[in-house]
C-alpha cells in the first residue's frame, strides 16, 4: 500500500509536465535513488508508468481518481483483499 508520501509523488507527476525522473526528483526536493526506488515501488502495483524516452525515463499518469476497497473482516473465499476501481 503506498504511504502519504508515495501519493504525494503520484499527485506532483499528474499536475506536472515532467521530462524525466532526475528532473522530478529536483522539483521534489529529493536525492535521485530514494526517488527512483519509490518510482520503481509506485510502477509495480500500477499507480505509475515511467516511460522510457532514450537512457531516461518520464514519469506519467493516465488517471485523475484512485478509488481502493480495503477488506478488513474476513474474506469470503470468492473476494478479493484490496480493489481498485
Amino acid at each position: 500500500m503506498p504511504s502519504a508520501k508515495h501519493l504525494e509523488l503520484v499527485r506532483t507527476i499528474a499536475t506536472e509536465e515532467l521530462e524525466s525522473v532526475r528532473e522530478f526528483a529536483r522539483l521534489v526536493d529529493r536525492d535521485g535513488k530514494p526517488v527512483s526506488t519509490a518510482l520503481n515501488r509506485l510502477e509495480a502495483i500500477g499507480l505509475v508508468e515511467l516511460e522510457s524516452d532514450g537512457r531516461s525515463k518520464k514519469p506519467t499518469v493516465w488517471y485523475d481518481r484512485v478509488d481502493i476497497d480495503i477488506r478488513v473482516t474476513p474474506a469470503p473465499s470468492d473476494d478479493s483483499d484490496v480493489a481498485f476501481a
